[in-house]
């Protein structure tokens, strides 16, 4: 991970959070909810127990009715990037490895930069909270995300956004993960991260696969049938996670690891709406 690379990214974009259904601790954001900033949201009828410097005198004296003015909660915001660290995504196709960490790596930092919570979690063979990114590795033989996503679900902040980065190329059903992580949270982000060749295998080739989970080896030539129910099979994934990212009111990113970061935030990320430019 170049962590320069990160640094220049964080100076030329930022994330467009939807803040709708965010909620946290008193901070610097505005949401959508009543609260104590000073940016005028609504009027209701006065109740007992209402603080009295918000009763609005000149209604009262127009109406005979006591109201309230209500204000716009100010929010801190709270990011969960959530990175699946099992052997396929330590595949050497393009920049696989690479673009995984310097994408989790620049949204940690861009969430931060605007004063908002944000925290790792690597979702191994465990899920774990307190990895520094500087050692994660892609080594793990699953991935607790889509054998026990509850489990992950338990340890994140409610109503916060949660940003997934996954090939979700897996035994398990990786839309029955993505909905459990959907719920109770402000905006989801499913990333499909795939190398140039998982994205479009060449037709022909004579390879070794190997089972980056089991180990397990088999020599192939790939053919046109090969491929074609590849393709299929990813097409279905993309299809199923795209349906759980719109029910979710979230956002569906598939990006190639053919490229350097900024490329691949210029390309994938701007044209969606997740990031807006300095």
């Amino acid at each position: 991970m170049n962590k320069r690379t990160v640094f220049d990214a964080c100076q030329q974009f930022r994330l467009n959070r939807d803040l709708r259904r965010t909620a946290g601790l008193a901070g610097m954001h505005l949401g959508e909810g009543a609260g104590a900033s000073v940016e005028f949201h609504d009027f209701r009828h006065y109740v007992p127990g209402d603080d009295p410097r918000h009763i609005d005198w000149a209604a009262y004296a127009r109406s005979g009715d006591l109201t309230v003015r209500l204000y716009r909660e100010e929010i801190s915001p709270h990011l969960d990037v959530v990175l699946d660290v099992s052997r396929s995504m330590g595949l050497n196709d393009g920049r696989k490895p690479e673009l995984a960490l310097e994408l989790a790596a620049f949204f940690l930092e861009s969430s931060r930069r605007e004063g908002a919570g944000a925290k790792l979690g690597v979702a191994g063979e465990a899920f774990s909270q307190s990895l520094p990114i500087e050692s994660v590795n892609f080594e793990a033989r699953g991935s607790v995300l889509f054998e026990h996503p509850a489990s992950c679900v338990a340890q994140m902040k409610p109503r916060g956004m949660r940003i997934v980065i996954s090939d979700f190329l897996t035994t398990e059903a990786p839309d029955v993960a993505l909905r459990q992580l959907s719920a109770n949270t402000a905006q989801l982000v499913a990333i499909m991260l795939l190398g140039p060749w998982e994205t479009e295998p060449t037709e022909g080739e004579f390879l070794t696969l190997i089972d980056a989970e089991t180990e397990a080896s088999l020599p192939v030539q790939i053919s046109s049938s090969h491929r074609r129910r590849y393709l299929e099979r990813l097409q279905r994934i993309r299809a199923s996670l795209r349906e759980v990212c719109i029910c979710s009111g979230g956002l569906f990113v598939e990006v190639c690891a053919d490229v350097g970061l900024i490329e691949s935030l210029k390309r994938d990320f701007l044209r969606c709406g997740l990031l807006k430019p300095y």
